[in-house]
């Protein structure tokens, strides 16, 4: 019994002085390079990682994003500088392929929406959908930010 008390005390103690030591504002190591941490230093804002999209009402389209089950591309809708919309143009529609992407393809949408990015997250069981999707996103909202339209 007394061992057990032993125990769980020592294991309190110990989790206290880590959560102690972690939330105490400190860092030993910078982050690596590349490394969006999301948050700036003292009395600083959390970096961009978003581009500016110009004002007014356009579309863009994605170039075509090869992937072993086929071809994804997006085209995006900016209105007032914001994302409005991801309409897919092309997408692999073949077999499990289909069943996959239905689930998929309005998450993906729904994500980048949210988020104003390609700064997703790869859905589950759709890994090569979601990279292909991300791609041609990211390429369209670079198109964007350097004024071209489609």
């Amino acid at each position: 019994m007394r061992r057990a008390i032993l125990a769980v005390l020592g294991t309190a103690v110990g989790t206290t002085m880590l959560v102690g030591a972690k939330t105490d504002g400190h860092t030993d190591a910078a982050a690596p390079a590349g490394i969006d941490t999301g948050v700036g230093g003292p009395g600083q804002p959390a970096p961009s990682t978003k581009p500016r999209l110009p004002a007014g009402s356009y579309q863009v389209t994605g170039p075509v994003v090869r992937t072993r089950h086929g071809q994804v591309q997006v085209r995006i809708k900016v209105a007032g500088g914001r994302l409005v919309d991801v309409v897919v143009v092309q997408v692999p529609s073949s077999g499990r392929t289909t069943e996959i992407n239905q689930r998929a393809l309005p998450i993906l949408r729904q994500e980048a929406l949210v988020a104003q990015s390609a700064r997703i997250d790869t859905v589950s069981g759709a890994t090569n959908t979601s990279e292909a999707y991300r791609q041609s996103l990211q390429a369209a909202l670079d198109a964007a930010v350097r004024g071209q339209r489609t």
